[in-house]
């Protein structure tokens, strides 16, 4: 008997494509704020600002605190069509945040983006595509009418897939700040 992968080719295709329109709309943001920031004043104090703000928040923060917000943020991504748009939104500021911050540290967009991707950003950002592909897969599967056979075989898979994706994450992020 044929048992179907997780990681069905629809499935991997959606994930894939995921990634690359978050990682496309995030390097927009950062790009836009980058450019700003070197343009205008407002911009470079706003940059410094971050900054500061940043470097205090990482004195305090934990696991628990990084794995949650980002939990949180992604949980919506399940929902389709909502998901996507209020994610997208989330990734807009986060790429204006990450845009503001390679100004402030000398650094191009480009530059400091790789840098806030490897490993981190890779990891967390397949846990959220994994999210935005389940999405498209359960409207799928309500047209061809086999929802609940998709929430039982696969969507919780995924779930998991989430979760545990964005607490090694969230792991991984505290190691790099605090050493």
């Amino acid at each position: 008997m044929f048992k179907e992968k997780l990681t069905s080719n629809p499935f991997l295709i959606l994930l894939i494509s995921s990634f690359i329109i978050m990682t496309l709309i995030t390097y927009g943001a950062a790009r836009s704020s980058y450019t700003f920031a070197q343009s205008n004043e407002r911009g470079r104090i706003q940059a410094n600002n971050t900054r500061i703000e940043i470097q205090q928040k990482a004195l305090t923060i934990n696991v628990q605190d990084i794995f949650i917000n980002n939990f949180l943020l992604g949980l919506p991504l399940i929902i389709p069509g909502f998901g996507f748009v209020f994610f997208g939104k989330i990734l807009i500021n986060t790429g204006l945040t990450l845009g503001v911050l390679a100004y402030s540290f000398n650094i191009s967009p480009e530059l400091y983006l790789l840098g806030s991707y490897i490993p981190i950003g890779i990891i967390e950002m397949i846990a959220f595509s994994s999210m935005s592909a389940e999405s498209i897969m359960l409207v799928h599967s309500v047209v061809q009418r086999n929802f609940r056979e998709r929430l039982k075989q696969k969507t919780w898979k995924h779930f998991l897939l989430f979760t545990l994706l964005l607490l090694f994450g969230a792991i991984l992020e505290i190691v790099i700040i605090k050493f």
